[in-house]
C-alpha cells in the first residue's frame, strides 16, 4: 500500500454509533442487538461447537440451515451501520481502493465486545471487512482511569 493509512474509529455506545477519523465524523442512532442477530450468533456458536466436535470425532455430518458468520455480519451491519455511517464507511473504502491506501478501522464497543465486528460486510462489495485487501479491522478499548494512591 502507498501513502499514509486512513485511520478511523467505529465507536459504539448503548444507543449510537460514530465513525470518526480521516476527515470523517458522523454518528447516528443504532438498532442494537435485535432477536435475528442474537439468533444468528447463537447458530454460529453452535456451528463452531459442531465443527470442533467433528474435528475430534470426524463422523458428524454438516447440519443444514445454520446461519453463517456472513449472515451474522449482515445482521450486525443492519443493526449497527445506519445509513449515514454506512455511507461514510463506503466513501472511505472507495477512497482507500482508489488511492491504494490501507483503511484501518478500530472498533470500540464497550458492552458489545462479544459481537463479531470483524464480520461486518464492507458496504461496497459485501465481503467481510476483515478479509478486504485494503482494510485492517482491530478492536480498541479505552484504558481504565488510573486510580489515585
Amino acid at each position: 500500500m502507498r501513502g499514509a493509512p486512513l485511520d478511523v474509529a467505529l465507536v459504539v455506545s448503548d444507543s449510537t454509533v460514530r465513525l470518526t477519523g480521516a476527515g470523517v465524523d458522523v454518528s447516528a442512532p443504532h438498532a442494537g442487538v435485535r432477536p435475528g442477530l442474537r439468533n444468528a450468533l447463537h447458530d454460529v456458536r453452535l456451528e463452531r461447537t459442531r465443527r470442533t466436535d467433528a474435528a475430534v470425532t470426524r463422523d458428524v455430518e454438516p447440519t443444514p440451515g445454520l446461519v453463517s458468520l456472513r449472515r451474522a455480519g449482515e445482521l450486525l451491519a443492519e443493526s449497527f451501520l445506519p445509513a449515514p455511517v454506512a455511507a461514510a464507511l463506503r466513501a472511505l473504502l472507495e477512497r482507500a481502493v482508489r488511492d491504494f491506501l490501507t483503511l484501518r478501522i478500530g472498533v470500540d464497543a464497550p458492552g458489545l465486545a462479544a459481537l463479531p465486528w470483524e464480520a461486518l460486510p464492507d458496504p461496497v462489495s459485501a465481503q467481510l471487512l476483515a478479509l478486504h485487501p485494503h482494510v485492517v479491522v482491530y478492536r480498541r478499548s479505552t484504558p481504565p482511569a488510573a486510580c489515585a494512591p
